[in-house]
């Protein structure tokens, strides 16, 4: 019902809506720490984007039912809509505002989870399951770091 180009095309958007995410609100906070955190994060988003640009290269032109591929990327639209978390009421320079921001980017990053673990049960290619696997552990990764900084457990080490 949906075609991996539909998939590629709505990953890359929800990958460059993160980035974008990540970039206003590193640009908006005062600590330099929080704003390396959300740089790297952007940076991580980047090379998702360019992952999956890459994938959908791979798969090349396929031929399709014009009426089943229109009616896929509509459910598809629908499912994951135009809205990413929006930073324009958040005030960044107080604690509080930070918070809200983590919350928002953990949400962000469960419901790219939830996604990716759908497109992973279209996937045919084992290299390419593999990969979007990578990529699901990296945003779980992220998932399970921001809640640590959020809670006051953790910075954002470079390993772990």
């Amino acid at each position: 019902m949906f075609s991996l180009h539909d998939i590629v095309a709505v990953a890359i958007k929800i990958e460059q809506n993160g980035e974008q995410t990540y970039r206003d609100a590193a640009g908006k906070v005062g600590d330099p720490q929080l704003a390396e955190l959300l740089t790297k994060l952007a940076d991580q988003e980047v090379d998702h984007a360019e992952w999956f640009a890459a994938l959908g290269e791979r798969a090349g032109p396929v031929e399709v039912d014009q009426e089943l591929a229109g009616m896929g990327a509509s459910l598809l639209h629908d499912i994951v809509g135009d809205e990413r978390f929006s930073l324009g009421d958040v005030d960044l320079t107080t604690s509080k505002g930070v918070d809200e921001v983590f919350r928002a980017a953990i949400e962000l990053e469960r419901d790219t989870v939830i996604f990716y673990e759908m497109i992973g049960s279209f996937l045919s290619d084992p290299v390419t399951a593999e990969q979007l696997e990578a990529i699901v552990a990296e945003e779980t990764n992220h998932e399970r770091r921001l809640q640590a900084f959020l809670d006051g457990k953790a910075g954002w080490p470079d390993e772990g």
